[in-house]
Formats: C-alpha cells, structure tokens, sequence
C-alpha cells in the first residue's frame, strides 16, 4: 500500500473519530438503544397485557451515524399473534398461526402466510368459518377483514396493520414514518410478525476449517437462534403485491454489524455519505444504505480481518465502491444471510442503471480526491486541517482554501461527544418518562398496584438480562418513593407521625443525578411531616451533588417533543452535566406528602358533568396526568426550598428560591407543566401579599391552559381575600 494511501487512512480514521465514530461512541451509542428495548421490555412483561416487543435498528443503534448524516430511528414493533411458523412440524393446538409459504410464485426472501386451523396441524379451507371465528378472538390486529383466498389458500394480506397506524403517519414501503421527534429525526416504525424458527434458505456462511474467520461460528450460532421477522411488504416487481410478505433477519445483522471494528464502521459510514452527497441528490434513493451494508459484509467475507485497519481505510473503502459498481453493473446484489434476494431487484432499473454507473466510475476516478468534496461533517476541511497540523503532505487531495472563521466553528472531538451523549441522555429519559406515566397510568385503571410493579422489576433484577438489570435498578426507586409517600400520606391523613422505618425503606440513601425523582419526593414528605430542618438538610445535601440550573424535565404527559436541537443551545450543555428526570408525579393517594398550595392541582379534573373520580377513570386512561398532580422538576425543587425557608423564617434563602422559580419559569424553553409553575409562583406571592403579581401569575397560567386549569379557583380565592381585607 502507498504511503499516500496509508497517512490518509489514518489521517481520516482520525477526522472520523472526531466526529464521534470512535469506538467509546459507538458502543455507548449501542449500549443506550439496548437499554430503551430493555426499558420497553420491563413494561411488557405483564403476561396480561403483553401483546408485542419493540426493537431498534438500523444506523443510530449500531452507532454507524453522524449528526448531520441524519439518519431515522428505525423501530421494529414485533406482534406476538398471530404467530408464523417456518414449519407444520411447529403448529401448535389452541392458537392462532400462520404457515410460511415459499413457492414458484414467491419472490425470493419473501413468503405467503396461510391460515393454519387450531385443531388440526392442516391448513385453513374455508375462509367464512375462519374468519367468524377470528372476529370472537382478542387479537392486537383485526385480521378478519384481511384473509382471502388466493392459489387455493387462504392467506393473510400484507394491508393488515394500516388500520393500526394514526393519520399523521406516512406509508413508507414496510414503515410508517412519523414526524420529527425530541432527539430522533423522522422515526421509522415498521409493524411485523414473529417466527422463531431461523428460516431454511437463510444462511451465516462461517468457515468450520477456520472458525475465527468473520463471521465465526460462534456468531452463527447465536444469529441463527434468532428466528426471523415477517414484515408487511411485498416485492419491488411481485405479481402477488397484497400477499408477499418480507422474511427479515434484523437482529441477525445486528450481531453481526456488533462484531465489526472501527474501520469497518467507519467504511461503512463513508459509503453513506457518498450515497447521500453524489447519488441521491440526481437518482433519488435507487442505492440505498442497506445496499451498501450488505456490500460490506460481503467484502469482509472475502478478505480477511488484518486487513481492515485503520492505516487501511481508505483502500477498504475504494474495495467497496468498486464491488458497489460490480453490484449495479450486474444488477445483482444478494441478501448477505438470504442470497436468493437481489437486493438490486426493482431498484437499478434500465432507466437509472448507465447514470449510476457512470457517477461511480467518477468517484473511482477522483480516487484520493473525493475525500475533499465530502461536506458532511465538514469532512473535507476537517481532512485538511488535520493533515496541515500533522504537517503531512496529501499531494492528490484537492487544494482548498482553509478559512480561519471555518476552522473556528468547527466543533471539537470533545464538543462532539458531548452532544452525542446528551442525545442519548434524552433517548434513555424519554423512555423512562415513558414507563413511569404508563406504570401510574395503570395504578389509576387499577390494572396494577405500585407493589405489585416493584415486584416485578426486583424479580428481574434478580432474574433478568444485564440490560433488564440496569434499566430496573434505574426505575425502582422511583416506584418505592411513590410508595413510601402514599403509606405516609395515610398515616398524616391520621394524624399520625411519619417513622423513620418508612424513610429508610423506601426512599434512597444516597444522592446522585439518576435519583432527584425519589430525593424531591422525600425532601416533600420531610417538609410535609414537620421536618423543616431536616428538609433543608436534605436538600442542601441535594444541590451539593446536583446543580439544580442543570436540570431538565423530559415529560412525556402531553406529548410534547423536545425540541434536541433548541436543548443544545442551552447555558451548561457544553459542560456536559446536562441531568434529564421525568416530571414529578403524585397520586391522589400521595397527596399529604405535598405542601398544601401544590394539592389544588388534583382538583383539575373536576368539571360541571362529573362528579366523582371513580367515573373518569377510563376517560383519562389516554390522559392520566389531569388525574394526578404533575410538576416539573426545577419547579418543584425551588418550590420546596421556598416552603422550607418561609417556615424556618429565613428570609434572604427564601427571596432567592423565589426568585429561581421565576427564573426558571420564564427562561427555560423547555420547562414543562408550566400552567402548575404559574399557579404555585402566585400563591407564594399571595403569602408575600403581592397580590398583583399573584393575579398576573394565574392568568398567564389560565392562557397557556385554559381547561384542566385549577388557576380560575385561586383567582376567586385570591379576589375574597382582596374583598375581605377591604372590607
């Protein structure tokens, strides 16, 4: 290899790095999707209510993205039933399944799914029987309408999940793509069936003669115990388009893209940018990043591991766009693990073909060249300020012009990895937020009681996988907090003191970022249980380990998305100790455990046609935060300090909590539950009597919600107590 092509590998190696493809990145990146499908798991785990499994795939859960590549989340939601068997040898009686079929009429690495009976291991022959049937079954899908006869079988339509999805979904081929959302771009959801048999004409060619060569067996071992997916979408030039469905061997390729190293994910993601910057701003996406994946693994297959190094990366590169011509000159590319699927079918059309070829004979042609033209990521500049720092001379890199102010905004490898792992922060927070509104959600629906859950979540703590594991221990404080406040919002409710023993039992002991949820909680039922002092230890404790200006609620509440890139911008991100929490909730049951002004929150569900809270259980299933009382983090811990010091009759500590809630109000964009902010801010003034700053507060709440609003209530409150005083 030339020196040439050697410092420029690692000269790019390097530039690539910087931009947060380096390998603590990517197995962060990875470690964080891995703990949102184990997030995602835990709520599932109620057998009851288990109906499907969510996993992430695709280039933000193998780390191989950048931020300006702009890659979409790609979720995969897994329905349980009806279940697809590869084999009649696997049916099973009493339960709905569906039979893969492969014939002559079948594109390759795609299948029929033929209605199986449930008493006999036969196929399904009459269609009203069956479907009569199917309609008395609690299905997820209504399959009903979706079964018709086609070839002498009946088979179910691959339109089956349309109904599922909301209107502001668009269609995209398998996937419903949704609109822009908190710390994902467009987020791609596809709907699929299971099979947990690996599927026959699927293959891991591992080497037995050699067995450490990639893929090795042990990974073919493990990819193969998979099973596969079967999504709802048929073949580019299929005669049978309502009928074909995808076999998918995501988390096969998942193993295997998990077992590549840096300069294979580093290749890979320079053949995404060659596809985003020259191929499909004229062609449209004819070649797509899948293509190019399964390029890769080809070509790894072909040489060997030494090879692809980091002073190699270039020449690995140029491997591949010539194999990536080979593809669409022959119009073949074969399915890595399903070579019988062309990948290049439907796709390289005669039209496109001799355009596509000619723009990568170009690049073959720029050879070094290229490099300088990838704007991406400023990789051209970034390319060229490294070599002039390095004093290495790239003779046939293209002579460009390095500005002073470009090199200044450009952002450094530690910028980088700090906005990579505030991404990732809000991804896990959401998730969490997530699990918390749904697990109290089902405490009101008495679905579940909080023991119940905490329950569960010990169980797989014990039990589970490492990520099951992680994600419980992360989640189980809050739920104990929730308990321990209810068992002494009872016993205040009588009058009772609130023991120790209920504080060391269900309330942390330690402080840290991951727990300010449970530590506001407990620093409350301190206040509300005549503990001032010991609150105001507490919390002191509290802002020695967690600075509260940090601080950002992900509330999931309302479906309001957090707007990434506004976060960004945000005083003390840079200094990455950025702490996400959901918003805090207290349920009717809690309610002592809260100082009084905060309590008026639970009475905004209460409107002129009903009366009792029992009758709007169902009706808040969707919205169960009107039933509860919901405050954002910030909020609540300058509204603690507040209390506390009003009550220890310290006035300038007092003055300056209230003026942080203020602040923090009306200066952070991302502040949630704002309405409750305004409302708790007024009635602080009221007790300061600045009666028309506390009048000025309610109505700026009543406008950012004008229903489910307790801000009226104060209001008239607030006017008696105006009245009576001059009167």
């Amino acid at each position: 290899m030339s020196d040439e092509y050697s410092h420029t590998s690692q000269l790019l190696s390097d530039v690539l790095e910087d931009i947060g493809l380096d390998e603590d990145t990517v197995k962060k990146k990875r470690e964080s999707c891995l703990l949102c499908e184990a997030y995602n798991d835990i709520f599932q785990q109620d057998t009851s209510t288990s109906t499907s499994a969510l996993y992430y795939f695709g280039s933000k859960s193998e780390g191989t993205t950048t931020v300006e590549l702009q890659s979409d989340l790609d979720q995969l939601l897994v329905y349980k039933e009806p279940m697809v068997i590869e084999d009649i040898k696997f049916w099973q009686a009493g339960r709905y399944q569906l039979l893969m079929i492969r014939n002559e009429s079948v594109t390759p690495g795609y299948c029929f799914l033929q209605a199986l009976r449930t008493d006999v291991p036969q196929p399904e022959q009459r269609l009203n029987a069956f479907q009569a049937r199917i309609k008395g079954h609690q299905l997820v899908i209504n399959t009903a309408n979706s079964l018709k006869e086609e070839q002498g079988m009946i088979l179910l339509q691959n339109d089956v999940f349309d109904l599922d999805m909301s209107i502001d979904h668009d269609r995209n081929g398998p996937a419903f793509t949704s609109p822009k959302t908190s710390a994902t771009n467009e987020a791609d959801l596809v709907l699929a069936l299971k099979c947990d048999q690996w599927p026959r004409k699927a293959r891991i060619p591992a080497d037995e003669e050699n067995p450490q060569k990639w893929p090795t067996m042990d990974m073919k071992k493990e990819a193969e115990s998979t099973g596969c997916f079967i999504i709802a979408v048929a073949g580019k030039e299929s005669q049978y388009g309502d009928f074909e469905w995808r076999i998918s061997t995501a988390k096969a390729e998942r193993i295997l893209m998990f077992s590549l190293n840096i300069t294979q994910l580093q290749c890979f993601v320079l053949l995404k940018i060659v596809l985003k910057t020259f191929i499909h701003p004229k062609h449209g996406k004819v070649l797509t990043s899948y293509m190019c994946k399964n390029v890769l693994f080809h070509q790894i297959k072909k040489g060997h591991q030494e090879l692809w190094q980091k002073h190699t990366l270039f020449a690995c590169f140029k491997d591949c766009i010539m194999a990536l011509h080979s593809c669409v000159k022959q119009k073949c590319l074969p399915r890595f693990i399903m070579p019988e699927d062309n990948l290049m079918t439907g796709k390289v059309t005669d039209k496109v073909q001799n355009k596509v070829l000619k723009e990568i004979e170009y690049l073959l042609d720029m050879n070094v060249n290229i490099l300088s033209t990838f704007e991406i990521e400023d990789l051209g500049l970034r390319l060229s300020v490294k070599a002039n720092q390095s004093h290495i001379s790239l003779p046939l890199l293209r002579p460009r012009q390095i500005n002073n102010e470009d090199v200044k905004q450009l952002q450094t490898k530690e910028e980088t990895s700090n906005v990579n792992d505030i991404v990732m922060k809000v991804f896990q927070g959401e998730h969490v937020a997530r699990i918390v509104i749904c697990t109290l959600c089902s405490t009101l629906i008495q679905k579940t009681t909080l023991h119940q859950v905490l329950h569960k979540y010990q169980r797989l703590v014990d039990n589970g996988n490492k990520k099951q594991r992680e994600a419980c221990l992360h989640l189980i404080p809050m739920i104990k907090s929730s308990i321990g406040c209810i068992e002494a919002s009872t016993k205040l409710a009588n009058r009772s003191s609130v023991s120790e023993e209920i504080f060391e039992k269900w309330f942390p002991d330690c402080i840290n970022e991951d727990n300010i949820w449970s530590c506001l909680k407990k620093a409350s039922l301190l206040y509300c249980s005549g503990h001032a002092v010991q609150a105001e230890t507490f919390l002191q404790e509290v802002n020695k380990h967690i600075d509260a200006n940090n601080v950002h609620t992900l509330c999931r509440c309302k479906g309001i998305p957090i707007n990434i890139e506004q976060l960004l911008l945000l005083p003390g991100m840079s200094r990455n100790k950025t702490i996400f929490a959901p918003c805090i909730n207290f349920l009717c049951k809690e309610m002592n455990s809260i100082p009084r002004e905060l309590q008026y929150e639970r009475y905004r569900y209460v409107t002129v046609n009903t009366t009792l809270f029992d009758d709007m259980l169902e009706i808040l299933r969707e919205e169960f935060w009107k039933a509860c009382v919901t405050v954002d983090v910030s909020h609540f811990l300058y509204y603690l300090q507040f209390k506390i010091y009003q009550q220890l009759d310290k006035e300038i500590e007092k003055n300056r909590a209230l003026e942080n809630l203020q602040n923090a109000i009306t200066s952070d964009s991302h502040s949630r539950h704002i309405e409750t902010a305004y409302n708790l801010l007024g009635q602080c003034l009221e007790e300061e009597n600045r009666m028309d700053e506390a009048t000025e507060c309610y109505f700026k709440s009543l406008k950012l919600m004008p229903k489910y609003n307790i801000a009226l209530i104060h209001v008239c409150i607030l006017l008696c107590k105006v009245i009576h005083h001059k009167t």
